[in-house]
């Protein structure tokens, strides 16, 4: 490639303690980051705590717009516990992505203007379908009440006929104009504190290396696909409190591999004694 592509990297040395509070908060950021940024490979992690903080924050949000109705004692922490477990068995699969992802990149990806754009995009893309998750999700609870299931597989299915129902009840302009802003603002913070010049410019270890690494990370997401069962979770008396301890990726592909929904909470049903009643 062109020589004239390539860039510079870009400083990290850190303001001194005395300037203002954004240098030195931007300080902190850039040495947090210089701790997860050892190597290339550590966006992969960074992407992983990013979704385990959405998911935690979105579990929040759902807590808060059900307060009336969740059960507070115990039963939430224990919600809380099981769900902080399948958010970092959902969490796996797209960190693992993303470490196959880096590791398949050129040893000197970054080190090239187009590279590190792509970068710039990539962050970008990826703050923006986190944040669409945590949305979509705050809008299927404010309809049905429950984390993503078969009812949002069917939404996905049958797009025409959902889409136009969708459209007709929510201001999706508004919604996709806003979480577009917010993953721009987020990707340009980042850039802005030098976080992303600080993942570019760290060294990119070795193509085997960087495999072995990628291949971990796979690895432990299938071994979560085969150790982490929804089914058999820990029972909750409160269904508000169960569907808190869900998350709500896990739930989609969870309904979509077992294709089924709960009759019971879902439809309306008479006791046994009075539906054999009402056949005599």
């Amino acid at each position: 490639m062109d020589s004239s592509n390539k860039i510079s990297p870009v400083s990290t040395v850190y303001p001194p303690l005395s300037s203002s509070p954004f240098q030195r908060a931007t300080a902190v950021c850039r040495r947090l980051a210089s701790r997860f940024f050892v190597n290339r490979m550590g966006g992969a992690a960074v992407f992983f705590a990013g979704f385990l903080a959405v998911a935690l924050l979105t579990r929040c949000a759902l807590l808060v717009k059900s307060a009336s109705t969740v059960d507070w004692g115990a039963a939430l922490a224990g919600a809380f516990a099981t769900g902080a477990v399948f958010d970092i068995g959902a969490g796996l699969f797209p960190a693992g992505l993303v470490a196959v992802a880096l590791a398949a990149l050129p040893r000197g990806f970054f080190t090239h203007r187009p590279g590190r754009v792509l970068a710039w995009v990539g962050v970008g893309v990826g703050a923006g379908l986190m944040l669409f998750g945590a949305v979509a999700e705050w809008l299927f609870w404010d309809e049905f009440g429950t984390r993503f299931n078969f009812i949002a597989v069917d939404y996905l299915i049958y797009t025409k006929e959902v889409t136009a129902n969708i459209r007709e009840s929510y201001p999706l302009p508004a919604i996709f104009g806003a979480l577009a802003l917010v993953s721009a603002v987020l990707a340009f913070g980042l850039v802005r504190i030098g976080a992303i010049a600080i993942w570019m410019n760290a060294p990119a270890p070795p193509a085997r290396r960087r495999w072995l690494v990628a291949a971990g990370w796979v690895g432990a997401a299938v071994l979560g696909a085969f150790a982490l069962d929804s089914g058999r979770s820990p029972s909750f008396a409160n269904t508000y409190n169960a569907e808190l301890s869900r998350n709500g990726l896990w739930s989609l592909f969870a309904a979509f591999r077992n294709n089924e929904l709960n009759y019971d909470q879902f439809y309306a049903t008479l006791p046994r004694e009075a539906a054999f009643a009402r056949l005599d």
